[in-house]
């Protein structure tokens, strides 16, 4: 007959004595919001009988304790909705600047040009709140690749105001039946959207870092790699700008035909990435309040947690 292990028996103990805790703090319920507080693990919902251990599996967040804290969180919550907002405030800037263009009304200069530019400028200025969210005292990788995309957002501003505030007032329409193509612009295109793609693959670990923060985006139910997808969508602007530079080098109609196809290319791409913007302003604004209140940790739930024999933590 086997010998009982009294350590394994004192662990059990304890295990049982936590498990069976009443809950010490607020905890609405999962299902119909009840206060579960007061109540044991074991129980179930007094109002529509879900296990209260279902409600702490979708509250609590295990590793709420093992993230670093963040030393500056309110200055890092509003660096990401300023770089999220801004970024899609220099989309739908661009976005009417084209419309006007393709309504056949010549595009305006001077200031309402340089707005883009200047929404560029302010994401990369957001941005600054990704390079090291969580202050800490080496540079790791996520804080070299996070330097170098707000730095890469210095040449993006550049290339964002000559596009809109100095080549397209002064140029022929770049869209629509009657484009005509020009060499110069479609190659500050595709250095626009090459730096872009260099922004959003450098900042994404950082960005997915604070994400971590979140449990639901941590168990994959909210997280949609959306930098990612930003990044590869823009490959269709990439592959029609450069449809569109080589169609400018014959005539006839094969080339104006190539050049309507890579203008649907450069479009559809566009939009893509402008719904894949919308998404990440819509992640950051869900972010918000993840940064600024971090999750519930099973020690927040329950208060102290037994450790060992006649110990605390």
């Amino acid at each position: 007959m086997a010998e009982s292990n009294p350590a394994a028996s004192a662990r059990e103990e304890r295990g049982k004595s936590v498990i069976a805790r009443e809950l010490g703090g607020d905890l609405p319920c999962a299902r119909c919001r009840y206060n579960l507080k007061g109540l044991s693990i074991r129980a179930v919902c007094p109002e529509c009988a879900l296990p209260v251990r279902a409600t702490v599996l979708a509250v609590v967040d295990p590793r709420a304790h093992e993230l670093r804290p963040l030393k500056w969180p309110r200055l890092v919550a509003f660096g990401m909705l300023l770089w999220s907002f801004a970024a899609a405030g220099a989309m739908a800037w661009s976005w009417g600047l084209t419309i006007i263009e393709i309504s056949g009304v010549q595009r305006p200069g001077g200031g309402r040009g340089l707005g883009p530019a200047l929404l560029v400028a302010l994401s990369g200025v957001g941005a600054l709140a990704l390079i090291r969210p969580h202050a800490m005292d080496d540079s790791g990788r996520g804080t070299r690749a996070a330097i170098a995309g707000v730095l890469a957002y210095l040449p993006l501003c550049g290339l964002m105001y000559f596009l809109h505030a100095r080549l397209d007032p002064s140029g022929a329409p770049a869209y629509g039946p009657s484009a005509v193509g020009s060499p110069e612009r479609v190659v500050v295109r595709l250095g626009i959207n090459l730096l872009i793609v260099a922004i959003a693959l450098a900042l994404r670990p950082n960005a997915r870092m604070l994400a971590a923060r979140s449990f639901l985006m941590r168990t994959g139910r909210t997280d949609r790699q959306t930098l990612r997808a930003l990044a590869s969508v823009l490959v269709l602007c990439v592959l029609g700008d450069l449809m569109r530079l080589g169609a400018l080098q014959f005539e006839g109609g094969g080339a104006q035909l190539a050049d309507q196809v890579a203008q649907l290319l450069v479009m559809l791409g566009s939009v893509l990435f402008s719904v894949g913007l919308v998404g990440v302003c819509v992640d950051c604004a869900r972010l918000f309040g993840v940064i600024l209140e971090p999750p519930l940790s099973m020690q927040d739930l329950l208060g102290t947690v037994e450790t060992a024999p006649g110990r605390t933590t």
